[in-house]
C-alpha cells in the first residue's frame, strides 16, 4: 500500500476535487490511512492513480497554503468520513472549522444538535442558557449526565463538548436572551439554532436574526411530534420580496394555556434527537 500526499489537497480544483495528489511515498507502519476509492482523476496528471487520502502522516502540523486555512492531520483522520464525500472534502470541512452557530437552549433540541455540530466540526459553538441540570432532563437531553445534575447546563455542555472534540471552540452564555442581550451575542455568530421552549423567546431570537441578518433554523418539539423551519428572512426570495420571519408564520403567540409545557404534557425523549439531529443537519 502506498500513501499519497495531500498537502495542497484542501483546495477546490476545476473539477470540483476536493481533496487529491499524485505523490507516492512509502508508508510508516504507524500511519494511520482513510483512504476510499478513486474519487476523481485530474485530467491535467498522469500516473500513478490519484487516491482520495484524508490522512498521510500523524505528527504535521496546521498549516496554511496560499492564504487558505488547512485541516491538521488529526483533524484529517477525525472528519474522515466527511472529507471523502463529494458534496463535502476538503474545503467543505475547512469551511465548517471557520464558521460559527449560536444554539438557543442546551435542553432537549440543543443537546443532540451541539453534539452533532461539534462532532461535525464546526469551529465556534455558543450556547444561551441560564437553566440548571435537572434529574427529569436526563430522559432526553443527552449532552448532560447523571453527575451534573444541579450544574449550569452550559458548563455541563461545555464539557462534553471539549470531551468530544478538543478542535472545537465553546463559548458559554449563561443567561436569559432578553432584548437588552439579543443582538450583541446574536450578532456574533454566522447562523443561530433555536431550540427554546418558549414563543416569547422564539419571536425574540427571530426579530434579532432578521435585524442582525443571520439565518435562523428554528425546532419546536410537541408530545409525539415537532416542527422545523429553517428562516432566511434577510434575504429576498426570488420575486424581490423579503423571505418571511417567525411572526410571519405566527402572527400571534396562541392563547396562554392553551399550548400545555412539556412538564405538564410530556414528550417523547427520542423525538427529541430527531428534531435535534434533523437541526443540526439544516445548519451544515
Amino acid at each position: 500500500m502506498v500513501v499519497v500526499w495531500t498537502g495542497f489537497g484542501l483546495m477546490p480544483t476545476e473539477e470540483g476535487a476536493c481533496i487529491w495528489a499524485n505523490a507516492e511515498l512509502p508508508m510508516a507502519a504507524t500511519n494511520k490511512v482513510a483512504e476510499s476509492t478513486v474519487l476523481m482523476t485530474n485530467p491535467g496528471l498522469q500516473p500513478p492513480p490519484i487516491m482520495h487520502i484524508c490522512l498521510v502522516s500523524n505528527n504535521r502540523t496546521p498549516v496554511q497554503e496560499n492564504g487558505q486555512f488547512m485541516l491538521s492531520d488529526k483533524e484529517l483522520e477525525r472528519y474522515a468520513r466527511h472529507i471523502v464525500l463529494r458534496e463535502v472534502g476538503g474545503p467543505g470541512q475547512a469551511a465548517l472549522k471557520e464558521a460559527s452557530a449560536l444554539v438557543i437552549g442546551a435542553g432537549g433540541l440543543g443537546a443532540p444538535a451541539l453534539m452533532y455540530l461539534a462532532a461535525a466540526g464546526v469551529g465556534t459553538l455558543g450556547v444561551v442558557d441560564d437553566d440548571s441540570v435537572s434529574l427529569s432532563n436526563l430522559q432526553r437531553q443527552i449532552i448532560h449526565t447523571t453527575p451534573e445534575v444541579g450544574r449550569l447546563k452550559v458548563d455541563s455542555a461545555a464539557e462534553q463538548i471539549r470531551a468530544l472534540n478538543p478542535h472545537v471552540l465553546f463559548e458559554s452564555h449563561a443567561v436569559r436572551l432578553s432584548a437588552g442581550n439579543a443582538m450583541s451575542i446574536i450578532g456574533g455568530y454566522d447562523l443561530v439554532l433555536d431550540g427554546s421552549d418558549n414563543f416569547e423567546t422564539r419571536y425574540l431570537v427571530s426579530d434579532a436574526c432578521y435585524l442582525a441578518a443571520k439565518p435562523l433554523v428554528t425546532a419546536a418539539l410537541g408530545m409525539f411530534d415537532g416542527s422545523l423551519t429553517t428562516l432566511r428572512a434577510h434575504e429576498r426570495n426570488a420575486d424581490g420580496g423579503l423571505n418571511p420571519t417567525y411572526r410571519c408564520l405566527f402572527p400571534e403567540p396562541p392563547p396562554a394555556g392553551t399550548v400545555p409545557t412539556c412538564a405538564e404534557a410530556g414528550v417523547m425523549g427520542a423525538l427529541a434527537g430527531v428534531l435535534g439531529s434533523t437541526a443540526w443537519s439544516a445548519v451544515c
